[in-house]
């Protein structure tokens, strides 16, 4: 995104518009419901740039690139990714991290978050440890050299627990800035 400030409406009102992701130069993306996309010839298949062009809509659409930039954009980002659930989200985030990374999460996920991070410990090595979400004093002691991640959801599932997502950050960025605080929001969103 540009430093140009861009009003919140006018971000979401024009969203797509003026990309000419069609033969027919739509003003607005039209939403793709093909599974797969042609190559004009032997040499475009041979050529195939994944970042440019379409193939496959498990990989990628027009619909979905818009989406993706239009949400990096509503962030402030320089990307953001677009998948099918939560798990796919989760798993995306934490191809991430290796063998012997320390992930510290809070105490109040969706249970199959839990049962994810046991198999990522129990086939992966990756070591979790769980914090209660409210005593940050308690976070800075579980912080160590190995810390890659702090992984918490706010409102949590299912207790609707709120944590102070700016304080885990500024937290764990003072300890290193390499860390990575995630925040996985399936419940709320953003005020528009």
């Amino acid at each position: 995104m540009s430093d140009k400030l861009i009003d919140i409406d006018t971000l979401l009102a024009q969203a797509g518009n003026r990309d000419n992701h069609d033969q027919y130069h739509s003003v607005s993306t039209p939403i793709y419901l093909t599974s797969n996309f042609r190559h004009r010839d032997l040499e475009d298949a041979e050529t195939f740039d994944p970042h440019k062009q379409y193939s496959y809509s498990r990989l990628s659409t027009p619909t979905r690139s818009v989406l993706q930039k239009t949400l990096a954009d509503l962030e402030g980002g320089a990307n953001a990714f677009a998948v099918s659930s939560g798990m796919a989200a989760i798993q995306l985030v934490f191809s991430l991290f290796k063998s012997g990374d320390e992930i510290i999460t809070s105490n109040d996920l969706y249970g199959g978050s839990f049962r994810y991070f046991d198999y990522l410990a129990d086939h992966y090595g990756v070591k979790f440890s769980k914090w209660n979400g409210k005593d940050y004093e308690k976070l800075s002691e579980l912080v160590t050299a190995k810390t890659r991640a702090v992984w918490l959801e706010t409102p949590s599932n299912s207790t609707m627990k709120i944590i102070d997502i700016q304080k885990v950050a500024n937290l764990i960025h003072d300890a290193n800035r390499k860390k990575l605080p995630a925040n996985l929001n399936l419940i709320s969103i953003p005020p528009v």
